[in-house]
């Protein structure tokens, strides 16, 4: 930690998930619980080279980002499901850039307002599983005028 910059050094708290450490936050200095992003800890503990990739992966997702914004208040509780991830030995946890989020299209946009409860991916696979004909014959049946849908497919 330097003189004016608080911070929480990456590989120990990464090391104490690994390790299932339970206590790391309740240890760490007021200043460093300022700073702690559950986030950022959440996207490198679920990262991991090796044979555990797949251990990390499906945990951190099943237990920790399942009701991380629920839970985004209380970042002790957090960390506590995170130490549940570890398998008990230290792994390197490379960084994987977030993916960059796609604008919906004109075609899934009309979608997502025929079908408001589907996901992004859902509308993709739609698209991807319907003919052009048969979409065509979706957004007449639901009402669009000629003139909208041929906007559409433009």
């Amino acid at each position: 930690m330097t003189a004016n910059k608080v911070e929480i050094p990456l590989i120990p708290m990464l090391s104490a998930a690994d390790r299932g450490d339970k206590n790391f936050y309740s240890n760490l200095l007021p200043e460093q619980k300022k700073v702690f992003q559950p986030w950022l800890a959440m996207r490198f503990l679920s990262s991991v080279e090796g044979r555990n990739a797949d251990h990390y992966l499906l945990m951190v997702n099943d237990l920790v980002n399942h009701e991380f914004s629920s839970l985004s208040k209380h970042p002790e509780l957090l960390w506590k499901i995170m130490a549940l991830c570890g398998v008990g030995s230290v792994q390197k946890h490379p960084w994987i850039a977030p993916g960059k989020r796609k604008g919906k299209n004109k075609i899934q946009a009309a979608l997502s307002k025929l079908f408001p409860a589907l996901k992004s991916d859902e509308l993709e696979l739609i698209e991807k599983i319907y003919t052009l004909e048969e979409i065509i014959i979706l957004f007449k049946d639901a009402g669009y005028p000629d003139i909208e849908i041929k906007e559409l497919l433009e």
